[in-house]
């Protein structure tokens, strides 16, 4: 059996045996036949594509939520052919990743290949439980950092910024000053301090490069940036 043009095989490169009267295309990276429900997974640093059998799946319930989820009416399931047990699997839903386009402007709502799910007990992140994360409200800002509206995670390192001021917590959008991280990445900011990558950095060694952000920013008063300038 082929899909895209390629034949469905397992981990070892192996022909899996499909029934081909009822294979279709559930959604995705999911297909299923009269028995059994597939996904595709990838292995290795150049990702080579293989499938596999979603042990345990039910048939008739199974739905795909997007490129790397799926549920049914007893549990979740990740790409990488990790069964999530969750408790509440009717509720279990994709929570969209943030693109911010400098260059046109605009915000992207990324859902089908989205790294992010949820059900009313947990936050998921590539399939694992993103721990003391509340499921409502929780959001992508952008540039790899989240929120549930209590607390800010930096996801790429799957990191509680501990010291972040969720209510302030500010991740400059299209049609705001830029703001470069030093060496790399982007630099975020709350009342308090700047963030890069997630660690908080000295407010002193920024104050320049923010200064275009604060000042088209005149909405925003007495932060750290408004103190540090004022001193000087």
């Amino acid at each position: 059996m082929y899909f895209n043009g390629r034949p469905l095989t397992d981990r070892k490169g192996q022909p899996i045996a499909v029934e081909a009267e009822s294979f279709a295309v559930v959604g995705g990276r999911w297909l299923r036949d009269g028995t059994r429900i597939y996904g595709q997974g990838e292995v290795g640093p150049k990702p080579t594509v293989y499938w596999y059998v979603v042990e345990g799946a039910d048939l008739e319930s199974f739905k795909a939520l997007n490129l790397r989820y799926a549920r049914d009416k007893n549990q979740a399931y990740y790409i990488t052919s990790k069964t999530i047990r969750t408790k509440s699997p009717a509720a279990f839903e994709i929570v969209p990743e943030l693109r911010l386009n400098y260059r046109d402007g605009t915000r992207e709502s990324l859902h089908d290949v989205s790294v992010i799910a949820r059900d009313r007990e947990a936050v998921y992140f590539f399939g694992a439980r993103l721990e003391g994360a509340r499921p409502i409200g929780f959001r992508d800002l952008g540039h790899g950092y989240a929120t549930d509206g209590e607390k800010i995670w930096f996801l790429e390192e799957k990191m509680l910024v501990e010291t972040a001021d969720a209510t302030t917590f500010t991740v400059p959008g299209p049609g705001e000053p830029h703001v470069q991280g030093r060496p790399s990445g982007h630099c975020v900011t709350d009342r308090y301090q700047p963030y890069v990558r997630g660690e908080p950095c000295d407010p002193k060694k920024y104050v320049d490069d923010w200064r275009p952000f604060f000042e088209a920013r005149a909405d925003i008063k007495d932060w750290w940036w408004h103190k540090l300038v004022k001193d000087n």
